[in-house]
């Protein structure tokens, strides 16, 4: 049985970030760090991050990105800026670099760049790193500490619990370190898909299947929008899928209400008089009645022809009006969002409130830490998630170092 002063139990992004946070303060190589991962490998989660560039953060890192107890959030986040966050992986090696709207990359524009210096950072600061041994079972010991269950157990006098979340399974999330948190005296909140692609009846997007442009969505319920988002907007096999969508998701629910629907506007730049006036223009100058021809060089071909279908106008319409109200009123049905598989993080999790914000220690168990996803709170698109898993872990690793 391995005997170490502190194990992490998780090799994702907040996990790693704790294990070099707690060995980069060490005061000796006689106080061990044990980093324990379920996966075959560490940060393996971390890859597909980004259409695999990895959005590490977000230089307009404020708690209105985040849902959950934002006054506690708060704490973390001044704690833990962005400046603090990226000052610590410059020590690592990392160069990065932020785009116009504020979203910080790898300079190198891959998440492999990112993986490479933490894994050689758990390698500079001796970190030992167990990979494919998830941990079954926390005990706590009469003596003091914890004992862990597993292919290779464990014994430790403080255990940072970085899981992570439910979301993306095929990157080996699991339900496990919410079980493990209960186990230990902790509350779960219910947990749900965030930042997922949403569901619509399937017949209304067979034919605009692989398309992709920018729109502005709106989510209504009945005739009420509750919430818009401009972006690039996917079409996939029975759902809506983009960044845009994805910050949707979370008010659209597992389950949509009846009369739920997304409004898309497909000219989100343009006013519907300006659409108008600009088909009339083309009309005076060319000569062209059908309405299709018109909306060329405007609009995806495949896309302007259902918006004209589902308007009645498709192929004979003729009505100026009629065409620019339906580029900019395509409606679908939602249905509900899709499962965790397609969500890149959870919603939900052991309220924050259980923990003292400033070191992420346990209210419940002395010696205990948990970090990350396994929180309740979750962030908007844009690198806030991320944030959120370095700045919790660093704040773990800190604290636990002393």
């Amino acid at each position: 049985m391995h005997q170490v002063d502190t194990a992490i139990v998780g090799g994702g992004a907040s996990g790693m970030m704790a294990a070099l946070a707690l060995a980069s303060k060490r005061e000796t190589q006689t106080r061990p760090v044990m980093l324990l991962e379920g996966a075959d490998r560490v940060g393996k989660k971390l890859l597909a991050t980004g259409n695999g560039r990895c959005n590490l953060t977000n230089l307009q890192m404020t708690p209105s990105h985040y849902h959950g107890e934002r006054a506690e959030i708060a704490k973390v986040l001044e704690a833990y800026p962005t400046k603090r966050v990226l000052s610590f992986f410059e020590d690592l090696g990392l160069l990065c670099r932020p785009d116009a709207e504020g979203r910080v990359y790898p300079y190198a524009g891959q998440a492999s760049a990112v993986s490479d210096v933490l894994r050689r950072g758990l390698e500079a600061f001796g970190v030992e790193t167990i990979s494919a041994n998830p941990v079954s079972r926390i005990r706590k010991r009469s003596s003091g500490g914890f004992i862990l269950d597993g292919p290779e157990p464990v014994t430790a006098k403080k255990v940072i619990l970085a899981c992570g979340g439910m979301a993306a399974p095929q990157f080996g999330c699991a339900v496990g370190g919410y079980a493990l948190a209960q186990s230990l005296g902790h509350t779960v909140t219910p947990l749900r898909p965030a930042l997922a692609p949403v569901t619509v009846r399937p017949d209304e997007v067979r034919a605009l299947k692989g398309i992709r442009c920018r729109a502005k969505v709106t989510l209504y319920r009945g005739d009420t929008p509750l919430k818009s988002e401009v972006g690039e907007l996917q079409f996939g096999d029975g759902v809506l899928s983009g960044i845009c969508m994805f910050q949707l998701s979370r008010f659209v629910g597992k389950k949509a209400s009846p009369g739920t629907s997304i409004l898309v506007d497909l000219l989100p730049d343009y006013e519907e008089a300006e659409v108008r006036a600009f088909l009339a223009k083309k009309q005076r100058r060319f000569g062209e009645k059908q309405l299709p021809v018109l909306l060329e060089g405007m609009l995806h071909k495949r896309a302007a022809q259902e918006a004209l279908k589902r308007a009645g106008l498709f192929p004979d319409g003729c009505d100026l009006s009629a065409c620019a109200h339906a580029v900019k009123a395509f409606r679908f049905t939602a249905t509900g969002t899709a499962g965790f598989r397609q969500a890149q993080v959870t919603a939900g999790g052991v309220p924050l409130r259980e923990v003292f914000s400033q070191t992420m220690e346990s209210r419940i168990c002395r010696n205990l830490f948990l970090t990350g996803e396994l929180l309740d709170p979750d962030g908007d698109c844009g690198g806030y998630n991320l944030h959120w898993a370095w700045s919790t872990g660093m704040a773990a690793g800190f604290a636990a170092a002393k």
